[in-house]
């Protein structure tokens, strides 16, 4: 049975997600989508109206996968 995973990378500009399928019967691997997400939340004073729209799009993602695995966004403070 196919299972397919929804990866997160999380940024400080950009958020981008994959949703990747594996298919143990024939050990192949395939990128089903990715993209950059096109409603992150870049400010989080206006977490509660960006965070409406955010989960929304996620939600939609989500709901294709069987898991979720999300790098921790960590700022190291290089600007570049």
């Amino acid at each position: 049975m196919k299972k397919t995973v929804l990866g997160l990378d999380p940024g400080s500009k950009n958020f981008g997600a994959a949703l990747v399928s594996f298919d143990p019967a024939t050990g192949k691997v395939q990128v089903e989508r990715s993209a950059v997400l096109k409603s992150p939340v870049h400010d989080l004073t206006r977490a509660g109206s960006e965070g409406k729209a955010f989960l929304s799009e996620l939600g939609s993602w989500a709901s294709k996968a069987d898991g979720i695995v999300a790098e921790r966004f960590q700022s190291r403070g290089l600007r570049g």
